[in-house]
């Protein structure tokens, strides 16, 4: 085994979701959910075991489970297990052994792994691994393992990636979506197939506010003392395989809907890169209602934009479901749905609200793609 690879197992979560089996003084990563005779955490434990020399295996945990840890991982050294003070969540876990095995080992190449994870093939498990771990040896580089989704589910981030190959079974990430931090958050999801081509995520105003108050706060505030009642698009991602009108105007209008038809909201806020903006004028009616600001968030210039969800709504009147349309009109409109589809979506998504459903079927006749959502 290669002396240089370590993997740090972080254990020290509460186990808050898997509650009342998982509970705070004894969470799920220390049960035997699955009745294999193994514990999470013993089962991750092995797993890592496979390639990862002994002396490296650490577990990164908080002070009242360091002695379960001990129990159930007789075989790991004491000194292996690390206890935080206080729980951070997993930034200041990843900062913490990264700086140990920096004093142990400058060439030490690290694993962060949950605790908690079912993972059935663990041959296939242990290739890709070991692939990372080679490439961050002659690439400094952060990889992340993703899993290629076999059905819609934004209860996970989803990640965006370059096609061209930076190594075998490597890419370039591009952009990663998270999944809504807030209640008042809905993300919809378009795909084909169950592959997932992209993703928009609506932020509905509450008491919390939206992110798009720490940019723009006294024009926000200005739009509520107005009396409008604002929502925001967030989180756009788009496969750049599938990138077609079509499909951003899918996105688009099942969010509008769930705005505008669903909730009453009347004006559609977000921030885009100024190089953008032209687009979104023409194409959507947007109105530019600020001028260009840093986003931190992105690191970027941003540019917040209002669309007036009246105007939306009879702009898909005049020319939702006329694709033909769009040879002469320069808008994104005639590629949004008809009204009697519109109908049904409205449908679906009061149901989905109950139980998370394909709003939209795909279908050989219009190509649609599904549309999942709102997913919390």
């Amino acid at each position: 085994m290669n002396e240089n690879y370590y993997v740090a197992i972080m254990a020290g979560g509460i186990g808050s979701r898997f509650w009342p089996m998982s509970r705070q003084d004894y969470p799920k990563q220390f049960l035997d959910i699955l009745n294999t005779g193994k514990t999470l955490i013993q089962s991750t434990y092995d797993r890592f075991a496979r390639f990862i020399p002994a002396e490296n295996i650490y577990v990164v945990t908080a002070d009242q489970y360091k002695n379960i840890v001990a129990r159930q991982l007789p075989e790991l050294p004491d000194g292996n297990i690390l206890c935080e003070p206080s729980r951070k969540n997993t930034a200041p876990c990843v900062a913490y052994i990264s700086y140990k095995l920096q004093q142990l080992n400058p060439d030490a190449n690290l694993i962060c792994a949950p605790s908690d994870h079912l993972i059935l093939d663990e041959e296939a498990f242990k290739e890709v691994c070991t692939g990372a771990l080679k490439f961050t040896s002659h690439i400094k580089a952060l990889v992340t393992l993703g899993i290629k989704p076999t059905y819609p589910n934004t209860g996970y981030g989803y990640i965006q990636y370059e096609q061209h190959k930076v190594d075998e079974n490597v890419y370039k990430v591009k952009t990663f979506t998270e999944k809504p931090d807030l209640e008042l958050a809905k993300t919809f999801l378009a795909s084909d197939h169950n592959t997932a081509l992209g993703t928009l995520t609506i932020g509905l105003d509450s008491s919390a506010g939206l992110k798009v108050d720490a940019l723009f706060p006294e024009i926000t505030r200005g739009l509520r003392d107005a009396g409008h009642r604002i929502c925001e698009f967030t989180q756009l991602a788009m496969d750049r395989s599938a990138r077609s009108p079509r499909l951003l105007a899918s996105l688009f209008h099942v969010a509008y809907i769930y705005a505008h038809r669903l909730n009453g909201l009347t004006h559609l806020l977000i921030e885009v890169n100024p190089r953008h903006v032209r687009y979104y004028e023409i194409m959507l009616g947007f109105d530019v209602i600020s001028s260009a600001r840093h986003n931190h968030r992105v690191n970027a210039p941003a540019v917040l934009l209002s669309l007036d969800l009246c105007h939306a709504a009879r702009q898909i009147g005049v020319f939702g479901g006329r694709p033909e349309m769009a040879i002469t009109e320069r808008s994104a409109y005639p590629h949004f749905f008809s009204l009697k589809d519109e109908l049904g979506i409205v449908g679906r998504l009061h149901r989905s609200d109950v139980d998370i459903a394909h709003v939209l079927e795909a279908g050989p006749r219009r190509a649609i793609p599904s549309i999942t959502g709102p997913l919390h």
